[in-house]
């Protein structure tokens, strides 16, 4: 955990070094495909301090009940704001390139391709670096949410897609996007030195468009943990372990389901279920549990209630007498 955030605090340092040394020189020089690099990683260094906001944050463990479960959803507030600051940059990149091909500006091509060369070097070690822990789904940047029994069992049934942790996801997606801006200026300058008419502008428009579409699926996986959507590929497992509730003995009728994502590693369930009377309800909820910890959640709230005498008909709404576990 505290090696991920020294990197990333390794990383925002040398792009804020890497940033004032570009800003300067493409200012100089006024090229602007020094100043595509220049102006994204503005936005790259203002990513790199949110995720390092959001993982600290997500280690916060209130005990307030203003906060039940703490700041565990800092993580994903942060990757969803990197995500949609990350398709801003790219709509502003693709504006600024098209008022630009209006009007090209020469270039001094061999003097932009080494600082180009020195920043996409530097954004192809932040890549390898962060992409390993990327596609490694190694859980939050911060504190785990869950025992690492419980995340395994968790991350049988989740999708590896949706199980990344986002604030992960937007620190990558950020890099991938500085390295796509780095590459093209550094395409752009060698074109340019080979006498390719309007190369920088082409170059730049294709980046700023590839830079809009990484962060979609970002911001589409955030906002359905904020609008608490059950969690995505497990909507059938869930299904049939509700359904499987119903089979156990005693159990009549069961209402108020709900299951969601409080992160993308935590899946959150509260239910009620109605048994006849004389039945042991703590066997029950036992029962209950095993259910739905087969299908990957872990974090799960049981309420039993016994239905009143003349009512047993299985799956109906029932009269009931609360029993709380």
């Amino acid at each position: 955990m505290y090696l991920r955030w020294r990197k990333l605090l390794l990383f925002f340092v040398a792009s804020a070094g890497i940033l004032c040394v570009e800003m300067l020189y493409s200012l100089w020089v006024h090229n602007y495909g020094m100043m595509l690099g220049s102006e994204f990683m503005i936005f790259d260094v203002l990513a790199l301090g949110i995720a390092l906001v959001g993982a600290c944050m997500s280690k916060v463990r209130s005990t307030s009940r203003c906060f039940s479960y703490g700041l565990v959803r800092a993580d994903t507030l942060a990757g969803l704001a990197n995500g949609v600051l990350l398709f801003f940059v790219g709509a502003f990149l693709f504006f600024e390139a098209i008022e630009h091909s209006i009007a090209v500006t020469s270039g001094r091509a061999e003097r932009l391709l080494v600082l180009s060369l020195i920043s996409l070097a530097v954004d192809v070690i932040g890549l390898a670096s962060f992409g390993a822990e990327y596609f490694r789904n190694a859980g939050a940047l911060g504190t785990p949410d869950r025992s690492s029994s419980q995340r395994g069992q968790l991350a049988e049934h989740a999708s590896a897609a949706d199980r990344r942790n986002p604030n992960l996801e937007g620190v990558f997606l950020t890099i991938l996007a500085d390295t796509l801006c780095s590459g093209g200026a550094v395409a752009s300058a060698v074109l340019e030195g080979q006498g390719v008419s309007g190369a920088e502008s082409i170059v730049s428009l294709l980046v700023s468009l590839c830079v809009m579409l990484l962060p979609l699926s970002l911001v589409r996986k955030c906002t359905a943990v904020f609008l608490q959507r059950s969690p995505p590929g497990m909507e059938e497992r869930l299904e049939s372990a509700v359904r499987g509730l119903l089979l156990i003995d005693g159990v009549i009728a069961q209402r108020n389901v709900h299951f969601w994502s409080l992160t993308a590693q935590r899946v959150v369930g509260t239910l009620c279920l109605v048994v006849r009377e004389g039945i042991n309800a703590q066997k029950v909820k036992e029962q209950a549990l095993a259910v739905l910890g087969g299908a990957g959640v872990v974090d799960v709230t049981v309420q039993v209630e016994r239905a009143r005498t003349g009512f047993a008909e299985r799956g109906s709404d029932v009269p009931v007498t609360t029993v709380m576990h």
